[in-house]
């Protein structure tokens, strides 16, 4: 095969319980000529062992170890300089795929050359869905092109999400926050900044909700969230994001200080 044309980089620890899921929807892709980076943290359950039968069985999946990176962040920039495609997307390990996802936001990015492309986002819960919610175009307009800097606004005020295809030269130029759990919070916004136009696609990339022992469930570090919110404020700040945007974040930072403090006393 020639050289992929997407990566899909997947930091893993410990995630037997969803792991195939997560692999069997990139097997079903309509898209072909894509290669998944599979980053291995030192997991001590049989996820390594599941890598390897993908690993065996389709030469698109790769194994890459990182001994001890302690954060998907860590483990992205881990695998950063092995891509060599011209586009990457971020997954989880117990997120899923719609098989035309990466179909429809690489045709996207060859349409109009954008350096992001957003597909619809589902929170998504394997029982219930009910309660899933979906995160859409702005007014549901797929040919919208933005900013950059619009991108970011709407990206800080929560508007549009961030998983979204990214150009692989211009994300390796931006790199990844690794200072904090949550530093991909802060490097989506920058990266959204910088870019030449953020465009969207159809295709759905479904966010997993119901995973207790996700990052997001179990790892809350009140500190990390709140440097970060902070951090994003000062770039809002420096870089002349509308007042109404930063408003709106000042006033979601202050809830983060106020959650952080409550969970410290109760």
């Amino acid at each position: 095969m020639n050289k992929s044309l997407v990566t899909v980089i997947i930091p893993i620890y410990n995630g037997r319980k969803y792991l195939k899921q997560t692999l069997d929807s990139l097997i079903a892709q309509t898209f072909e000529n894509f290669e998944v980076f599979c980053v291995d943290d030192s997991s001590t359950d049989n996820s390594l062992e599941i890598l390897r039968g993908y690993e065996k069985k389709d030469s698109r999946f790769r194994i890459l170890t990182k001994q001890n990176g302690g954060s998907a962040v860590k483990t992205l920039v881990y695998a950063l300089p092995y891509v060599q495609s011209e586009y990457i997307f971020y997954s989880s390990q117990d997120d899923l795929f719609s098989n035309d996802l990466l179909e429809n936001m690489y045709n996207r990015a060859i349409e109009t050359d954008a350096d992001a492309v957003i597909p619809n986002m589902l929170f998504y819960y394997d029982n219930d869905s009910i309660l899933a919610k979906g995160v859409y175009p702005p007014e549901n307009k797929y040919d919208l092109v933005l900013t950059g800097k619009k991108a970011c606004e709407l990206s800080v005020d929560k508007t549009i999400h961030g998983f979204s295809l990214r150009r692989t030269k211009l994300l390796k130029e931006i790199g990844f926050n690794t200072s904090f759990v949550n530093g991909d919070e802060y490097t989506t916004r920058v990266y959204y900044f910088n870019c030449n136009k953020v465009v969207f696609s159809k295709g759905i990339f479904f966010y997993r909700q119901d995973n207790p022992e996700a990052i997001t469930k179990k790892g809350y570090n009140f500190t990390d969230w709140l440097k970060v919110d902070l951090l994003l404020l000062i770039f809002c700040l420096k870089n002349n994001i509308s007042i109404i945007t930063i408003l709106k974040h000042l006033k979601n930072f202050i809830l983060v200080l106020l959650t952080g403090i409550w969970r410290k006393i109760f």
